[in-house]
């Protein structure tokens, strides 16, 4: 998702993050993510946090990817279909 609507669309998006539970931002070099966990600190989410480097450096670190169970909103979730 695009974070830019995050703070704007936060009405649509916080039902699908858990308000007490941990949540890990990740984005290509960790700026987007960054940006998304200021937000969701100043919104009153405590455990939050932003992978540093983004996938650029995990990936470069060698560990290991798994996709697992995830929430996520998506632009299609906020905007709807466009015409």
């Amino acid at each position: 998702m695009y974070v830019g609507y995050l703070d704007e669309h936060f009405e649509k998006i916080q039902p699908a993050l858990p308000r007490h539970g941990r949540i890990a931002l990740v984005c290509s070099v960790g700026h987007r993510a960054g940006l998304a966990t200021s937000i969701l600190r100043r919104r009153g989410f405590t455990d939050v946090a932003s992978v540093l480097g983004g996938m650029t450096a995990w990936e470069k670190l060698g560990l290991p990817k798994k996709q697992g169970p995830e929430r996520t909103v998506t632009t299609l979730d906020i905007e709807g279909a466009r015409r």
